[in-house]
């Protein structure tokens, strides 16, 4: 093996095993693909007597076992205080697809519009892509980690009457296949945003929407908060063409 090679393989391993970074969503190691590309799958929003509800995503329409009270487990697929986390899990292990149907547990009971999750889950699946790592350019893995595609959700877990940018959700993957997941206040976000897009210089260009997609629910929409994020983060980006539009 040449040094490049050694390079190589080590970054491959550490794409898949490293777990130092806790915003790191984990990628699935598998050898038989019966969770690939599920046809349905269930989201459950469970109180655990902190502030957070946990999501539970189960595969499959399981709601009658849940009404019912029944051990459900068997189905589990992941859960977690951080909706998005799971959200970007679902999609990076190629779980889900734009044809998976979602289902929702005591749907009037989640503490956001099902809607927005499902409108978010549908975004991040088409978004980001499945990691393969045979696909990864051999030439990226010789050099250091770059963003490759941004996703900003803002203010998706804020109360309706929230003035501002409030909340920004930060999903992202790199040069080398990994993807990340952190929830910011609405000045972190900004600035973890500007600060990718930066050290990716000119090969991440934030107005083309291969690379970057914005999200925000629609109150949100309705009091201008995408404008006000395409306003801050262009103020400090002036390379690309801003013409950013929210998801519908």
């Amino acid at each position: 093996m040449t040094a490049d090679d050694k390079t190589i393989l080590g970054r491959k391993l550490f794409v898949i095993y490293d777990k130092k970074n806790p915003d790191k969503v984990e990628y699935l190691k598998r050898i038989m693909n019966e969770l690939e590309k599920l046809e349905e799958i269930t989201l459950s929003f469970e109180n655990s007597g902190g502030k957070t509800p946990i999501l539970k995503a189960y595969m499959g329409d399981i709601r009658a076992f849940l009404e019912r009270g029944e051990d459900a487990s068997a189905f589990l697929l992941r859960q977690g205080p951080d909706p998005l986390n799971i959200i970007m899990w679902l999609a990076v292990n190629g779980i889900v697809t734009g044809s998976t149907y979602v289902y929702f547990d005591k749907e009037d009971q989640a503490p956001v519009p099902p809607g927005n999750i499902r409108r978010i889950l549908s975004l991040a699946t088409a978004f980001f892509h499945k990691l393969n790592l045979d696909e990864i350019v051999r030439k990226d893995l010789l050099r250091e980690a770059y963003v490759t595609r941004l996703l900003a959700a803002v203010n998706v877990f804020s109360q309706p009457d929230k003035e501002g940018i409030d909340s920004i959700h930060v999903l992202h993957s790199t040069s080398w296949g990994e993807a990340f997941s952190h929830n910011y206040d609405g000045e972190e976000g900004l600035q973890k945003i500007i600060q990718l897009a930066s050290d990716a210089g000119d090969r991440f260009t934030i107005g083309d929407r291969n690379y970057f997609r914005l999200f925000v629910p629609d109150e949100a929409r309705d009091r201008d908060v995408s404008t006000q994020v395409i306003k801050r983060i262009a103020e400090k980006l002036p390379y690309g063409a801003f013409n950013i539009k929210p998801e519908k």
